[in-house]
């Protein structure tokens, strides 16, 4: 999934740093950019999925809804949608 981003990292460490491939220091910053790049993606996506999943779904919409359910399925419910959408 990432093929391109590795290829892009590998030409940054290695060809344009002039370090060397199998190397402790190499192989470490190699890694960290690499990692750096995939987590700011990956956060990117997931920060855009809650954002579109929470504009259709307002907390009034929410609270309405949960107050119609008994107080633990309705705790239960709500501790759910907290995790799936923390921000």
């Amino acid at each position: 999934m990432f093929n391109w981003l590795q290829f892009l990292v590998d030409k940054l460490v290695y060809d344009l740093f002039h370090l060397t491939k199998g190397t402790h220091l190499g192989d470490a910053i190699n890694f960290f950019i690499f990692d750096t790049i995939k987590i700011f993606i990956l956060l990117f996506l997931i920060i855009t999925a809650v954002a579109i999943l929470r504009s259709f779904l307002p907390p009034d919409k929410i609270r309405k809804w949960l107050s119609r359910k008994r107080q633990y399925a309705g705790n239960v419910i709500a501790a759910g949608i907290g995790i799936v959408t923390p921000f």
